[in-house]
């Protein structure tokens, strides 16, 4: 009996000790230094920054700064990043390229040892579009970077004994899970189909600052008595836009690129002179309406059918009660298409689109011109920088509305007569967007 108990008493010791030294070894490991150098190829920067800010929180994991380890350029050869990983304690370094060609997007991220300088191992992650590699680096980044990142700078007796080491903590819990199928439930699925692929943005958000002139005028004047109006200099506004894609938030699928478009202007005009009296003016538009995406790399073309309103107000004389100029209220039915390409750090965009116009306001009542048609149209260019999931550009838009006014050649109307009315507005301003997941 003594035996046995002595013989209990010292598997138990042993085995405290085995559990106490496990926890010791995990805390006096050192987390492993790692250094991003500066990425290549399209929309580099942006790309970088969502390396990084995937690798941070990685456990067992240390990002060096670039600024605190180089002193100038990036090392390129194996023996100037050895040189590199002794000077700052690197346990590797990692270089990335992106590349965006045909319809494919491709970051590739090169793994480097910092004792020996040679690669260890490289990681790909593809998509159809930029932001796709996103959604493949919030999917699966851990799950592949990790066990890459841990072989660097590695001595081969730790490699010898690992099988040991996963035995001893295999009764704590383990740090690598037995079934590779769990794995993935630790990434947000939230963000790739039932299929796995990744989902395309499903919202994009605009801000801009416009500014806009607008000018109304008569062709054909025959009575010479109507009176055009004439926006001096540029007048400030803000504007607002948005697209939406449900489907996006679901699928990779055709459905995920059906969307739902909107946007509305507000514009502050100086107040109208004439004959040394001003009259208030206030002015905006907005749309509503349906937009279909289709994305072929690097270009993006969207094809839109969208009702809409524009409204330009005059105030009238407040002595004789008579209007200075006809106030405009367009509403319209808006099919256009809008073309973008986005090339590295570079976008631009071109749109375009009819406006069949339902209704003018004043300009068709009884006082002016009640049989009058016409038609609109308006183009926009822009251009700007990517940065990540936020772009500026620079843009300009102008509109353009003709009517036949038709007047009646019996009893013409109490402000005069027109053949044709042509009211135009032009803009420029910085817009910045936002694409979200």
């Amino acid at each position: 009996m003594r035996i046995q108990s002595f013989t209990v008493a010292l598997g138990l010791s042993f085995g405290t000790v085995l559990l106490a030294a496990a926890p010791a070894r995990a805390e006096d490991e050192e987390p492993r230094r790692v250094l991003l150098l500066d990425f290549e190829g399209a929309q580099s920067f942006g790309v970088r920054q969502w390396v990084d800010q995937r690798l941070r929180p990685m456990e067992g994991v240390e990002v060096v700064p670039k600024d605190e380890a180089l002193d100038g350029a990036s090392p390129t050869s194996g023996e100037a990043i050895v040189a590199v990983a002794e000077r700052s304690e690197l346990c590797a370094v990692v270089r990335g390229k992106t590349v965006g060609k045909g319809g494919k997007w491709t970051l590739t991220l090169d793994v480097i040892d910092g004792a020996t300088g040679e690669p260890i191992d490289s990681v790909v992650f593809e998509s159809t579009w930029v932001m796709g590699i996103k959604k493949e680096l919030d999917a699966t980044f851990t799950e592949r970077f990790a066990p890459v990142v841990r072989r660097c700078n590695a001595p081969e007796e730790e490699t010898e004994e690992a099988p040991e080491e996963a035995e001893l903590d295999e009764p704590a819990g383990g740090e690598e899970p037995a079934d590779d199928d769990q794995e993935p439930e630790r990434e947000p699925r939230s963000k790739r189909d039932r299929s796995g692929a990744p989902r395309p943005t499903a919202l994009q958000l605009e801000l801009g600052l416009p500014l806009f002139t607008r000018r109304l005028h008569y062709e054909d004047d025959v009575t010479q008595t109507l009176r055009s109006y004439r926006l001096d200099g540029l007048a400030p506004g803000v504007a607002a836009g948005a697209v939406w894609y449900p489907g996006a938030h679901f699928t990779s699928g055709a459905a995920a690129h059906l969307g739902v478009t909107g946007g509305y202007l507000r514009g502050f005009p100086p107040a109208a002179a004439r004959e040394g009296r001003e009259f208030d003016t206030k002015t905006q538009s907005y749309r509503v309406g349906l937009r279909v995406r289709i994305p072929v790399d690097p270009v993006e073309i969207g094809i839109l059918g969208e009702y809409g309103g524009h409204d330009y107000e005059v105030a009238r004389d407040p002595n004789t009660g008579l209007a200075l100029v006809p106030d405009v209220a367009y509403r319209f039915i808006r099919p256009g298409a809008v073309v973008a390409l986005t090339s590295g750090a570079f976008t631009a965009e071109a749109a375009a689109g009819a406006r069949i116009v339902l209704d003018t306001g004043e300009l068709q009542s009884a006082e002016f011109f009640p049989d009058l048609t016409g038609w609109g149209f308006d183009a926009a260019l822009g251009a700007g920088v990517v940065l990540g999931p936020v772009a500026v550009l620079l843009r300009g838009a102008v509109e353009r509305y003709r009517f036949e006014l038709r007047p009646s050649a019996v009893a013409p109307g109490p402000y005069g007569a027109a053949e044709v009315a042509i009211d135009r507005s032009a803009l420029l301003g910085l817009v910045v967007r936002v694409e979200l997941p």
